[in-house]
């Protein structure tokens, strides 16, 4: 008689379980399905990003790189403001996030990946990841799937969810074999300067370079090795490539 107590006991708990399962899973679905409008200020910014020249030489110094050839910037430029102009053009229109997502989307096939080495395609994950930001959009995955590919997302979120230390993961493609390099953070501590960090890809042996991340206490690496760390305050973009390069000589 216990034993049946004791059961009908757990039904009832599971049966509350998944009830509060499917209310949650019904809200986070109708939160998606949403639709709302862009505000004024939204279409404002998106119209002034694209009348902005967002790869000027002085932009892709910013970043430590070499300036791609005139034509090539133009082209990406003009690429990019054929979404913009997608999303400008929705004024006033209802829209979910995933139609949103949908227009993202499309604005990243137009552009050919083969057609820029690695440096370039993150300068272009990096301006639609400013315009989800306009928008108010979560794009961070459907970035990383066409920055690193469906599967390598897919093992990362298992490496993820198997590895409960790990609190976030970075990764790079190496620039002499496009592998791909991850830096796992372990540890997070307040008021940790920023600091770049030079590492060494174990398949080809060429030093790569992670950007200067603050706040991080502890991390270890994935298919590559550490070589040095530094202060994003005494090495800006440009000096911190100078110094990569540097290393590289001396490699």
């Amino acid at each position: 008689m216990h034993t049946l107590t004791t059961i009908k006991k757990d039904i009832m708990r599971i049966r509350e379980i998944l009830i509060f399962t499917f209310v949650v899973t019904l809200l986070s679905c109708h939160h998606r399905d949403m639709k709302i409008t862009m505000t004024k200020d939204q279409i404002a910014q998106l119209d002034s990003l694209k009348n902005t020249y967002k790869f000027t030489d002085k932009d892709w110094d910013a970043r430590g790189l070499i300036p791609s050839a005139k034509s090539m910037s133009d082209n990406m430029d003009g690429l990019l403001n054929e979404c913009l102009s997608d999303l400008v053009a929705l004024e006033n229109k209802d829209l979910t996030d995933s139609e949103l997502k949908n227009i993202l989307n499309r604005g990243l096939k137009r552009f050919n990946k083969l057609d820029y080495d690695t440096e370039g395609r993150e300068f272009i994950a990096d301006k639609f990841n400013e315009i989800s930001k306009i928008l108010r959009i979560d794009f961070n995955e459907d970035l990383n799937i066409w920055l690193y590919g469906r599967l390598i997302v897919k093992l990362r979120k298992i490496f993820n969810k198997e590895d409960s230390e790990i609190i976030e993961s970075m990764m790079i493609q190496c620039t002499k074999c496009q592998d791909t390099l991850t830096k796992a953070i372990t540890r997070i501590e307040e008021n940790i300067p920023e600091y770049w960090t030079v590492v060494k890809c174990n398949k080809c042996g060429e030093l790569n370079l992670f950007p200067a991340e603050r706040n991080i206490k502890e991390s270890r690496f994935i298919n590559c090795t550490w070589i040095q760390s530094f202060a994003e305050s005494e090495f800006d973009s440009i000096q911190i490539n100078k110094k990569l390069n540097e290393l590289k000589i001396n490699n």
